[in-house]
């Protein structure tokens, strides 16, 4: 397969009679049209996502989805391209070290409104739930940028939802378009708060703040800081509560990505703490 220099391009023989060749496909950038010369595999980099489409005729290619380590063979004379949602290795093996064919069609960057297509695409195929983890976040936090819609994020544990939780996303959906909140992973929140916490289990708290109406995507958040998932999604605008205030790691990095930081204020009287204080005392011990 041919691809521009600047895309990046390494030939090795890996096996006897075999060759692989290691390719870089930018994000945004599809490859060239190629026919292959002989059965050949392809195999993606653990950290790469690719739209691929194959078919024995050019008109009629259909296209997979490959994320990170999915391998695909295609046949001898059949088309085929990939376009890169970010940037992908791609390791090509052929059973003979005959060059393919001159592509038909040279490779080239997407216009936006293909890159728009492809994610959209790639968030209707595969994100079924509105619950993700870092990497997916980041994929659907693309797509939401490129259609010129405001992120916004705002994080927490989440443990004995209150009317506090609610007011904090209120306020962080009335400030954006598409609101991400990333919750804290079971065992980030035992680093945080202790070994007797979480309350209730990262599945059902991740569910029941995605069932809340402002939420339009929950992230799992496997770290003590949301630090991560503030990179994966860069969002606009970043909500938090007084308690807490715009001096954690969090807001310094969306403050870094040229994010604001909107320090909300809390409903008095609502706090995981004090509402587990409180069902603590109302607990009558019997005598004896």
């Amino acid at each position: 397969m041919f691809v521009p220099t600047s895309w990046g391009f390494e030939e090795t023989t890996v096996l006897p009679g075999c060759v692989s060749k290691k390719i870089l496909i930018r994000e945004q950038y599809r490859s060239p049209l190629s026919q292959s010369s002989s059965s050949c595999v392809f195999m993606v980099s653990p950290e790469g996502l690719l739209w691929f489409e194959s078919g024995l005729k050019k008109e009629t290619m259909s296209g997979i989805w490959l994320d990170g380590g999915a391998s695909i063979q295609v046949p001898n004379g059949w088309w085929f391209r990939f376009a890169a949602i970010r940037d992908t290795i791609v390791y090509e093996t052929s059973a003979s070290q005959t060059e393919n064919p001159k592509p038909t069609e040279d490779g080239a960057r997407l216009s936006p409104d293909e890159f728009r297509e492809i994610l959209s695409a790639y968030i209707k195929d595969n994100c079924k739930t509105r619950i993700l983890e870092i990497d997916e976040a980041a994929t659907v936090a693309l797509a939401v940028r490129a259609s010129k819609r405001k992120l916004g994020f705002c994080n927490g544990c989440f443990d004995l939802m209150h009317l506090g939780h609610l007011e904090m996303l209120l306020q962080a959906k009335l400030r954006c378009d598409v609101l991400f909140v990333a919750v804290n992973s079971d065992q980030s929140i035992k680093q945080l708060k202790g070994a007797l916490r979480p309350f209730i289990d990262e599945t059902a708290r991740m569910n029941m703040v995605a069932s809340v109406r402002y939420v339009d995507y929950v992230i799992r958040n496997p770290e003590a800081t949301c630090v991560e998932s503030v990179k994966a999604v860069s969002p606009d605008i970043y909500v938090k509560t007084r308690e807490h205030g715009d001096s954690g790691p969090e807001a310094q990095a969306v403050k870094a990505m040229g994010g604001v930081v909107d320090v909300v204020e809390m409903i008095p009287g609502y706090s995981t703490s004090i509402i587990a204080n409180q069902i603590t005392k109302s607990i009558v011990i019997p005598k004896g």
